[in-house]
């Protein structure tokens, strides 16, 4: 499931293309985007939940200081290098354009540099706060931990609806995601142990079914002047409903009888999330040169939108996995250790 939700959430960074700069309104696109969009959003909030699943039953999170170097290694240092590689990337395209070098300060501040990082801030936040939330979940029950884990979900989206946060990466909008994480825990302890082929399709048909319906409130407008109920018929990673998508992915995945293992694959996905944006900006100019327009003029068909994704899914975890073999054996074989 973590592959599955790397792949859309590539798809959804490619999938900007199908209509941002055109000129005619096309039904097809747009709704296969908001489809997308809003599985690939409920998808981010799934890594969050496995996560909390994982961090919060281990008993290597106790060891805190052990846990905290450990995180810094795995999570921190390539968070910071990339970061400033999009910065160097952004600063290449503003000097390209003609554009004003103090946006892309700005932008680096606002930590807009590679805006899709906002994910490793949050998640590196989630770890810091891990070795507190298991010390929590010892000394209540698993009801009261699960009632404390919805409770926040529902505070995280009225505070975001209500005040956005100028900071992508303020201590704020990680409190937010705090409850989506303790989901997590929550439903691996209820569910890792039952598995259901029959259960298991059923979850992911009610995760499809809420999907579609979401796209379809966002694609009517559902109560677009009333600020809050906006916000919940959109695909904000805060919304409720998209957590919902979350959970009911999480139950999908707990419950389904998979034997084969795919943890190998699956411990690349961190790497694939760091890296792929890169290689959508180069399918973007690859694409624009072969179609004839400018880049900020692009606007892909579905096929091509399809197209672009694969090679960009498949190039970044062959990239991820090339990288891991030449410079990080141990840690690619920890890592697939962790995520099985």
């Amino acid at each position: 499931m973590r592959i599955i939700a790397a792949v859309f959430v590539v798809a959804v960074h490619c999938g900007a293309l199908l209509y941002v700069n055109a000129t005619d309104f096309n039904l097809s696109a747009v709704s296969l985007y908001m489809v997308i969009a809003v599985f690939a959003k409920a998808c981010v909030s799934f890594f969050f939940m496995v996560s909390g699943a994982f961090l919060i039953s281990s008993p290597r999170t106790q060891d805190v200081k052990t846990f905290y170097r450990k995180t810094f290694k795995r999570l921190c240092v390539p968070t910071i290098v990339f970061w400033l590689l999009y910065f160097a990337f952004d600063i290449v395209q503003t000097l390209i354009t003609g554009g004003d070098l103090s946006s892309c300060i700005i932008a680096f501040i606002r930590g807009e540099s590679g805006a899709h990082l906002w994910f490793m801030f949050v998640l590196i936040g989630l770890y810091l706060a891990a070795p507190m939330i298991q010390h929590l979940k010892d000394k209540i029950s698993l009801k009261a931990f699960t009632l404390t884990a919805a409770a926040l979900v529902l505070i995280g989206f009225f505070s975001e609806s209500t005040s956005p946060h100028f900071l992508d990466w303020d201590i704020g909008f990680i409190a937010c995601s705090l409850g989506v994480f303790m989901l997590g825990y929550s439903l691996y302890t209820k569910l890792h142990e039952k598995k259901s082929a029959g259960k298991s399709v059923l979850f992911l048909i009610l995760a499809l079914v809420v999907t579609f319906g979401q796209a379809a409130m966002m694609m009517l407008k559902v109560c677009g002047d009333v600020p809050v109920l906006k916000d919940l018929f959109s695909m904000k990673d805060q919304s409720p409903i998209i957590a919902l998508v979350a959970v009911l992915l999480m139950a999908f995945a707990l419950l389904l009888p998979v034997k084969k293992s795919f943890h190998k694959l699956g411990a690349l996905t961190y790497g694939v999330y760091l890296v792929h944006l890169f290689f959508v900006y180069i399918g973007k100019y690859v694409f624009s040169a072969v179609k004839g327009v400018p880049a900020n003029a692009l606007v892909l068909s579905i096929p091509e939108f399809l197209l672009m994704s694969v090679i960009v899914s498949v190039v970044s975890f062959a990239v991820t996995a090339l990288f891991y073999k030449v410079f990080g054996k141990k840690k690619i074989t920890t890592a697939s250790n962790e995520a099985k």
